[in-house]
């Protein structure tokens, strides 16, 4: 799958990597230029109804990487491409203490 994101793409660069064949934004709003009136960047893209059949953004939808207003604009411009990410790591929930994390060890702490 290729991807575009973390970038400060202008929006004819963004769509320039669609037509060439990305089908994802990788975490819609995180380390990408802010959107603009004149030029909106890789956001941009959710504004563009030609390119929703090809199109997919995955969006930390957690009101720290993103705010609510954000993500509600986003789906609302392109509700079929949403996917939903996480920012979790393995050992988000677990108790207090020492916990195998994949290949390491990992301390919880309260």
């Amino acid at each position: 799958v290729v991807s575009i994101g973390h970038s400060s793409a202008r929006l004819a660069e963004a769509a320039l990597g669609v037509s060439s064949g990305a089908v994802m934004i990788t975490h819609l709003f995180n380390a990408m230029g802010a959107f603009h009136h004149r030029d909106p960047g890789i956001i941009g893209l959710l504004g563009r109804p030609e390119l929703h059949n090809r199109l997919w953004y995955g969006i930390i939808a957690d009101g720290l990487h993103a705010d609510p207003t954000s993500v509600a604009m986003a789906f609302q411009s392109h509700p079929g491409g949403a996917v939903l990410v996480t920012d979790a790591m393995a050992g988000m929930g677990l108790a207090p203490g020492l916990h195998s994390l994949g290949a390491q060890q990992g301390g919880i702490k309260s």
